[in-house]
C-alpha cells in the first residue's frame, strides 16, 4: 500500500503547487516513478542533494522497515485496522482502507505542520506571513 499512498500524496502536493519527490527503500519502486534509495545509503545525504539540485518543496519517503522514526518531520503509519485515523505529536496513523478518502486531511495536516514550524523558526515573508515551502 505504500506505493499507491505516496503517489496519492504526491498528486495532492502537485495539485496545490508544491514540487514533491517520491522516494523509497522498496525494491522495484522505480517501476512506479519513485526514486529508489538502498538501505545502505544515508538518507539525509540524498535528501540534501535533491533539495539543492531539484529545489523541491517536499520529499515523500516510504521505508519498508518499521523503524523509520529517525530524523523525519512527519511520520504516516499505514495500519491494517479498519477506520483508524489518528493524529498525534509524531504524525498520523491511518488505515490503508481509508487513506484515499482522507488524502486531503493528510495533506492539510502536513502543510499546517510546516507553516507552524516555519513561523516558529523565521519572521515570515515580506508581508509577515509564513513562507510557502
Amino acid at each position: 500500500m505504500a506505493i499507491p499512498a505516496i503517489s496519492l500524496l504526491e498528486k495532492e502536493f502537485y495539485r496545490n503547487d508544491y514540487y514533491a519527490i517520491k522516494s523509497s527503500t522498496i525494491n522495484d519502486c522505480y517501476l512506479y516513478g519513485i526514486e529508489y534509495i538502498p538501505n545502505t545509503i544515508a538518507y539525509a545525504d540524498v535528501f540534501t542533494y535533491w533539495m539543492e539540485r531539484y529545489k523541491n518543496n517536499v520529499i515523500i519517503f516510504a521505508d519498508i522497515e518499521d523503524n523509520i522514526m529517525r530524523d523525519f518531520d512527519i511520520h504516516i503509519t499505514l495500519k491494517g485496522d479498519e477506520g483508524v485515523f489518528e493524529k498525534n505529536e509524531r504524525g498520523i496513523e491511518i488505515s490503508t482502507s481509508i487513506f484515499a478518502e482522507k488524502i486531503k486531511d493528510i495533506y492539510q495536516y502536513i502543510v499546517e505542520h510546516f507553516v507552524e514550524t516555519n513561523e516558529a523558526t523565521s519572521k515570515g515573508g515580506e508581508d509577515g506571513k509564513a513562507k510557502r515551502y
